[in-house]
């Protein structure tokens, strides 16, 4: 037993406050083994529970690339132990700009990278609509990671909507792409133009074939 909690086995090594004394009253009162089967692997998050769960918003963060692996747990659940509640605690890559990470306790966070630092939708209830909801996530300005402020946006936020120069199918293809990293993998800028958009093409700060206004510099 002891080895196990050294070798924090199963995350057995919360135990590790335990006395030598308290040790062995717990080995003296467990059967003997028997060589048979040791039972399930605690290391492992599919030990005990589906991968993900079936519960909340699991299945819609794993369509995006969070949970597809055990480890990959860890990007909510940082440092979970087996102590009949759940942990959730994000590595500090995940803090948003604003601040660290936090689970506000009421089946909301706050914080959170991905989210860009905007309080998240309820757990058990709530949903964001990607391609239309843009400001749950971003925010004017630049107290975030992914806020807009650069060139021309104050002039455009305010009459149009995001998706009138952001491609959605572009979007989709490489936005929410891997939320194993806290990075964002596509470049805003590659999202310009194309599609359903009134922006024939993005490059190097111009915008071509504009239906509103003509060629411009962003």
């Amino acid at each position: 037993i002891q080895a196990a909690i050294d070798g924090n086995v199963g995350n057995m090594g919360y135990l590790s406050t335990l006395t030598q004394e308290e040790v062995q009253a717990i080995a003296e009162v467990l059967p003997p083994s028997t060589g048979g089967d040791p039972g399930p692997d605690y290391s492992d998050c599919t030990a005990c529970h589906g991968q993900p769960p079936a519960t909340g918003a699991h299945d819609v963060h794993t369509a995006l690339g969070l949970g597809s692996t055990s480890p990959s747990c860890n990007a909510c659940h940082d440092g979970a132990t087996h102590n009949s509640q759940v942990d959730l605690f994000f590595p500090a890559g995940f803090d948003a700009e604003s601040g660290p990470a936090t689970d506000n306790g009421d089946g909301t966070c706050s914080s959170v990278k991905c989210h860009g630092g905007q309080t998240t939708p309820d757990w058990w209830s709530g949903s964001i609509v990607v391609d239309t909801q843009c400001t749950a996530c971003h925010a004017s300005g630049s107290s975030q990671y992914n806020s807009y402020s650069s060139g021309e946006h104050s002039r455009h936020v305010s009459r149009y909507d995001c998706t009138v120069c952001h491609n959605i199918d572009t979007l989709q293809g490489g936005h929410f792409s891997d939320l194993e990293t806290s990075i964002f993998e596509l470049d805003p800028a590659d999202t310009i133009g194309g599609g359903t958009t009134r922006v024939g093409s993005y490059n190097n700060g111009t915008c071509s074939s504009v239906q509103c206004h003509g060629n411009e510099n962003w």
